[in-house]
């Protein structure tokens, strides 16, 4: 299992260091806009790139979407949640999906959880609490990306028991194209409730441009691919504490880019 593991380690890296993008993305193009333009292009991609594998049958599909709707809800809210609130603490308080993940699965599957693997959450969780105590001071931003990370956590444990191996580029192509939709959906919303023209901020410079094309080319269509590739192999317990790398990840790059670095960050 090192490849599916190893997988998962590079999803989590470029996770992490996704937050700071996002973090300073949000800045100059509008929360949904930037849902468009990140999974937009990554279906245009996604969709260029010739596949191998099996098509997905008709429940395989419609399961697809459901996913696409839990993945795009936790982007949508995170998104919105990184304009009230930072990148680290939004990197800390998604990785409750740790806690989360294991309980659904739990509830929903009767998926047993062994003491070894319930020791790896208990000290990840011990770290992610730890770094989440970077802000004592909860606000709509932390709200919302604890509501994201509720949605990740049920897609997790989903994309478990529904992905396939061969079919990894497929599942992710219709997840994205989903996710892409949500935002578009978000955009004609808002425009309709403000009474303002429905129109996509086209970014301005080119660090704007760069900043899309990590967030389309690796943190999302590689990323997602990588994943469902993974999470056909590997069961969503390990797949949940693999992905705790991603807020030290995430916090090692905000403190690169400028944030302060705490004793409490360390240890965490």
């Amino acid at each position: 299992m090192v490849g599916p593991a190893l997988a998962l380690v590079v999803v989590a890296a470029v996770w992490g260091v996704t937050f700071t993008v996002v973090d300073s993305s949000v800045v100059a193009i509008r929360p949904a806009d930037l849902v468009v333009w990140r999974f937009g292009l990554e279906a245009v991609l996604l969709y260029l790139i010739p596949s191998a594998g099996a098509r997905l049958d008709r429940a395989l599909r419609l399961r697809s979407v459901w996913l696409g709707v839990l993945l795009g809800t936790g982007f949508l809210l995170q998104t919105f949640a990184l304009t009230a609130t930072d990148a680290i603490q939004s990197g800390f308080l998604t990785s409750v999906l740790v806690l989360l993940a294991p309980m659904l699965a739990l509830v929903l599957f009767r998926e047993k959880v062994s003491r070894t693997a319930w020791l790896a959450v208990i000290i990840s969780a011990a770290g992610v609490a730890a770094l989440s105590l970077n802000r004592p001071n909860f606000g709509i931003g932390e709200v919302l990306t604890l509501a994201a990370a509720l949605s990740w956590s049920l897609h997790l444990v989903l994309l478990s028991r529904w992905a396939r191996p061969e079919q990894a580029l497929p599942l992710a192509r219709v997840q994205i194209l989903v996710v892409a939709l949500m935002g578009l959906a978000a955009l004609a919303s808002d425009a309709l409730i403000s009474g303002r023209h429905m129109g996509l901020t086209i970014p301005s410079d080119g660090e704007q441009w760069h900043s899309i094309a990590f967030l389309a080319v690796l943190s999302t269509a590689g990323a997602m691919v990588l994943l469902s590739w993974a999470q056909a192999r590997v069961r969503v317990i390990k797949v949940a504490v693999i992905l705790t790398l991603e807020p030290a990840v995430g916090a090692v790059t905000a403190v690169i880019a400028g944030s302060p670095l705490t004793g409490r960050i360390v240890v965490g």
